[in-house]
C-alpha cells in the first residue's frame, strides 16, 4: 500500500539539501519530521525504491565514496503539486 505522507516527507527532506544526504540521515530526519520512531528499515527502502523508480529521486556516489540520495528536478515538480 502506498504511502504518500512518507513519499512527500521524504522529497521535502531532500529538497532542502543540495548535496544529498545519506541514507541513515535521511531516515532519521524522516522519523523526526513525521514523529514516528517505528519506522523500519525495510519499509524506508521500500518507499526509496518506489521513488527512484518513478525518477522522483536519485541516489549517487561522492567523491569520497558515500551514496547518497537527493531529489529530481521531476521530484521537485511532483513536490509542487502534493
Amino acid at each position: 500500500m502506498r504511502n504518500e505522507v512518507l513519499e512527500k516527507t521524504i522529497l521535502k527532506n531532500l529538497q532542502r539539501v543540495d548535496t544529498g544526504l545519506k541514507q541513515k540521515s535521511l531516515m532519521c530526519a524522516v522519523e523526526v519530521e513525521m514523529d514516528r520512531y517505528d519506522l523500519t528499515t525495510a519499509e524506508f527502502e521500500t518507499v526509496l525504491a518506489e521513488l527512484e523508480d518513478k525518477a522522483l529521486i536519485e541516489k549517487w556516489k561522492t567523491l569520497l565514496g558515500d551514496t547518497v540520495w537527493g531529489i529530481t528536478d521531476m521530484g521537485r515538480n511532483a513536490l509542487k503539486g502534493l
